[in-house]
C-alpha cells in the first residue's frame, strides 16, 4: 500500500518521463522565440506556459539558466534571467507554471524528490519555499524551507510534515524562525542562488549550509564575528568572536511573545573552534577535549557531552541534574547538581576528563531515588504527607526525585515537574543512591507517532514523537491511574505523559 501511495504521489507531483526532463508543453511560438533569444545557442528545455507567462531552462554544456517571459502590451519579454537558480541540472525533471503567477521547478533522484516554488506578486517574482519528499516506513516525510516575515524581520523556517500511506498528515513540526538579513534579497527569483541555501540533495534537517547560519548570526550579533554554529528545530548556537577578542558560545531560542532570546557563555579558552571531524556541532578545545552544549528543559544551556579526541578520555554524558557514561544504555546514572549545567557561569577550563572526576564534583544533597524493598513494587507520590492521601502516581525503583522539604517520615519532592510527598524510608539518599538497581521498564513504540501530553488530564498533546528516534532516550518513571505513563527524556530533560496504549514494555 505504501509503495502504491508513493507511486501515485510521484505521478501527481511530477508527471514526467522517468530519468529525464518532462515532455514539452504546447507553448506559443512567440514565447519560445523570446525565451530562446535570451541566450542564443542554448537549448530551450522543459518550456511551460500559462496565459501570458512562459518559462523554461536554457541549457548548454552543463549550464542551465532559468528564464521567465511575460507578455506585456502584446509582446513577450524576458523578466527573469537567472543562471544560479537551477543548480544541478542532471536531476532536474521539469519546470511548470501552475498559474500565470505560480512557478515550480522539480528534481528527482533515487526515491527522493524536491520542488521549488516561486510566485509573482505586484510584478515581482519571489521564491517562497522548497519542499523535499522522502519515503518513510509508514508513508512519506515532507521537509519544507520557507521564506517568511516575522515582525518585519526576513526569516526562514523549517517545517516537517509526516504523512501516512494514505496521505493523511500525522504531524507537523515547525522550527524556530532563522533571521536571514541580507539573504532575504535572494528570495527574489531574479537573484535566487540555490547554492546559498541547503542543498536539495540532502535532508533539510541537516541545515549545514553556512550562508543561513552566518546570516542569522550577523543579524543577532552585528558587533561580533561569526566563527561557526548550528541550527536545530528549537534553537540556534553560534561561536562568536567579541570585539575585545574573547570567544563565547551564544545560544538562541524564540517565542512569539518575546522574539529571539540570547544567552552567552562565559569566555571560552583561546583557540576554541566549532566542529572537529565528525563532531560537527561540538566545541573543540586546544587541550583535545570536545564538548557538546544543549538547551535543557529548564531553559538553561549546559554541557551535554564531554569526550577526548584521542580516545584517552572516556565519554561523559551530562543532563541538567545527572551524569552517566552513556545516554541510551548507561551502566550507572548519578543524580545531583553539577557545575556544567549553565554556560553563563561555568569554568570551561574545569571540564571533567573522566566520569570519576565528574562524579566527585556532583552535589547529591538535594536528591534521592526511589528504593522499594520489593523491587517490583512502586512508590506512591501523594498529595499530602499521609498514607491515605490521594496518589499522584506510582514510581519505579531508580526514579530520581528532587528533595524540597522534610516532614517527619515524609519528604516533599519534585518528580519531573510534579510535586508531592513520598515516604522517607523508601527513598535512598547520598551514597546509598549508587546501590539502587533501577527497575524502570524499557519501552517500545506501539505506533509510529507517540503523543506526549503535558498532564494526565490534557486533551491535546503538546509534542509528537516519532518512533524513528525521538523517543529513544525516553524513560518511564511511573504510572498514573490505569491509562498513563509519566515519562522523562534524559537528553533534553523534557517530561510529560504518554498513554499506556502507545507503548509496549520489555
Amino acid at each position: 500500500m505504501k509503495r502504491v501511495f508513493l507511486v501515485i504521489l510521484m505521478a501527481i507531483l511530477f508527471a514526467f518521463a522517468s530519468g529525464g526532463l518532462a515532455e514539452e508543453q504546447t507553448v506559443d511560438a512567440a514565447a519560445l522565440e523570446a525565451l530562446g533569444a535570451a541566450h542564443v545557442g542554448y537549448a530551450v528545455v522543459s518550456p511551460t506556459q500559462w496565459g501570458d507567462t512562459a518559462a523554461a531552462a536554457l541549457c548548454k554544456d552543463g549550464e542551465s539558466i532559468l528564464c521567465v517571459a511575460q507578455k506585456q502590451n502584446g509582446a513577450w519579454r524576458v523578466t527573469v534571467d537567472n543562471k544560479n537558480a537551477l543548480g544541478k541540472v542532471d536531476r532536474l525533471s521539469s519546470i511548470t507554471l501552475d498559474t500565470d503567477t505560480t512557478l515550480f521547478w522539480r528534481y528527482l533522484w533515487n526515491d527522493h524528490s524536491c520542488i521549488y516554488t516561486a510566485i509573482c506578486k505586484d510584478g515581482l517574482w519571489r521564491v517562497i519555499n522548497w519542499m523535499l519528499f522522502i519515503p518513510t516506513d509508514d508513508g512519506i516525510r515532507e521537509e519544507r524551507m520557507s521564506f517568511l516575515d516575522v515582525g518585519g524581520v526576513p526569516t526562514m523556517m523549517h517545517t516537517v510534515y509526516d504523512e501516512d500511506e494514505n496521505g493523511n498528515v500525522l504531524s507537523c513540526v515547525n522550527s524556530i524562525p532563522y533571521p536571514i538579513g541580507e539573504l532575504a534579497d535572494l528570495s527574489s527569483l531574479a537573484d535566487f542562488d540555490v547554492t546559498r541555501f541547503p542543498d536539495y540533495a540532502y535532508p533539510l534537517t541537516d541545515m549545514s549550509n553556512e550562508s543561513i547560519k552566518a546570516a542569522a548570526a550577523a543579524y543577532l550579533f552585528p558587533e561580533d564575528i561569526y566563527l561557526g554554529g548550528s541550527l536545530t528545530e528549537n534553537s540556534m548556537q553560534f561561536l562568536l568572536g567579541k570585539p575585545n577578542g574573547a570567544l563565547v558560545l551564544a545560544g538562541v531560542t524564540f517565542t512569539e511573545s518575546n522574539g529571539w532570546k540570547v544567552v552567552e557563555s562565559t569566555p571560552l579558552p583561546e583557540g576554541t573552534v566549532y566542529g572537529y571531524q565528525n563532531f560537527d556541532t561540538s566545541l573543540y578545545f586546544p587541550n583535545g577535549l570536545l564538548a557538546d552544549v544543549s538547551l535543557f528543559a529548564d531553559g538553561k544551556w549546559g554541557v551535554s557531552l564531554v569526550v577526548g579526541n584521542n580516545n584517552e578520555t572516556s565519554s561523559i554524558v551530562l543532563g541538567e541534574n545527572w551524569l552517566a557514561d552513556q545516554l541510551l544504555a548507561a551502566s550507572t546514572c548519578y543524580y545531583g547538581d553539577h557545575p556544567w549545567s549553565d554556560i553563563t557561569c561555568m569554568d570551561w577550563n574545569a571540564l571533567p576528563t573522566s566520569l570519576e572526576s565528574a562524579v566527585q564534583r556532583i552535589d547529591q544533597s538535594a536528591w534521592a531515588v526511589v528504593n522499594n524493598p520489593n523491587p517490583t513494587d512502586r512508590l506512591h507520590l501523594r498529595t499530602a504527607p499521609q498514607k491515605d492521601a490521594s496518589s499522584l502516581g506510582k514510581y519505579y525503583n531508580g526514579t530520581a526525585v528532587r528533595v524540597l522539604d522534610e516532614n517527619g517520615e515524609w519528604l516533599h519532592v519534585d518528580v519531573y515537574g510534579v510535586e508531592g510527598w513520598m515516604m522517607k524510608q523508601y527513598l535512598a539518599r547520598g551514597e546509598a543512591m549508587k546501590a539502587v538497581i533501577p527497575r524502570v521498564p524499557t519501552p517500545n513504540a506501539a505506533t509510529h507517532l507517540i503523543n506526549l501530553y503535558e498532564t494526565s488530564n490534557s486533551e491535546y498533546p503538546f509534542y509528537k514523537l516519532t518512533s524513528d528516534g525521538d523517543w529513544l532516550d525516553m524513560r518511564i518513571c511511573g504510572v498514573v491511574g490505569g491509562d498513563w505513563f509519566h515519562v522523562w527524556f534524559m537528553d533534553s530533560g523534557r517530561s510529560g505523559y504518554v498513554r499506556q496504549s502507545a507503548l509496549t514494555l520489555e
